[in-house]
């Protein structure tokens, strides 16, 4: 059930591992690739794009003016975030295992509070006792 059914992946969990598991391991091999940071931006945007192309499908929607304009306001953002982060694993003798994990502990902590503003998701306890753990979780990396 978390894999390929029917040709769709269906499973939110498998999703969410699957995401998990390259978003945490592409630093990894970006830094290893020994670039400076601004080509760590370039190349992994640029890897993306060809990966990205080779899944899009035309007849998943129309695209609208003003949906247009809020993906290249995310875009604008992810490339943003993309340069700052390549400039960050290219920096010389970076304790990366220390200050990666306060990038991707900020990334929950920013998107939940901007789904529960935006889009008024169901605010339970366990979604910020979740959140207080990641924050004590990178705390704990960062003593």
């Amino acid at each position: 059930m978390c894999f390929p059914v029917e040709g769709n992946m269906n499973n939110p969990l498998a999703l969410c591992l699957l995401t998990g598991l390259c978003f945490g391991s592409w630093p990894v091999v970006a830094r290893w690739s020994g670039f400076p940071g601004s080509w760590i931006a370039v190349a992994v945007a640029a890897c993306t794009l060809v990966v990205v192309g080779f899944t899009f499908n035309l007849q998943e929607g129309q695209a609208t003016g003003r949906g247009v304009l809020i993906v290249l306001a995310a875009g604008t953002l992810n490339g943003l975030g993309m340069i700052m982060f390549g400039k960050l694993l290219g920096t010389p003798g970076l304790d990366a295992s220390k200050y990666i994990p306060i990038v991707y502990g900020m990334l929950p902590a920013v998107s939940m509070v901007g789904m529960l503003v935006v889009f008024r998701d169901p605010a339970y306890a366990t979604k910020f006792i979740g959140l207080a753990l990641v924050c004590a979780g990178v705390w704990l990396i960062n003593r």
